[in-house]
């Protein structure tokens, strides 16, 4: 490890902790409004069995708590529902 990382806060300016507000306007005005406009893919393939991989390991998690678990069962499923109403309507914008 470098020497520089291990003197702690040994800075030669020191950071200070300040509020800022900048108000970033282009330069010409926006012709589409719509947030999307751009047609990206916010949800590619890869992410979206990245998402359902990831949900499928939780579910084989909580099958395997042993103490009380029909509550932990139903938070999380109550969770998952959240998330996934989530997803579908950032897919709809």
């Amino acid at each position: 490890m470098n020497k520089w990382f291990r003197k702690g806060n040994a800075r030669r300016f020191h950071r200070v902790d300040m509020r800022l507000r900048y108000f970033i306007e282009p330069s010409s005005p926006i012709r589409y409004r719509d947030i999307f406009a751009s047609g990206a893919d916010y949800f590619p393939t890869p992410i979206t069995n990245l998402i359902e991989a990831r949900k499928i390991a939780v579910i084989r998690s909580v099958r395997k708590i042993q103490e009380k678990s029909a509550l932990v069962t139903e938070i999380f499923t109550d969770v998952i529902e959240d998330i996934e109403f989530y997803g579908k309507c950032l897919q709809d914008i």
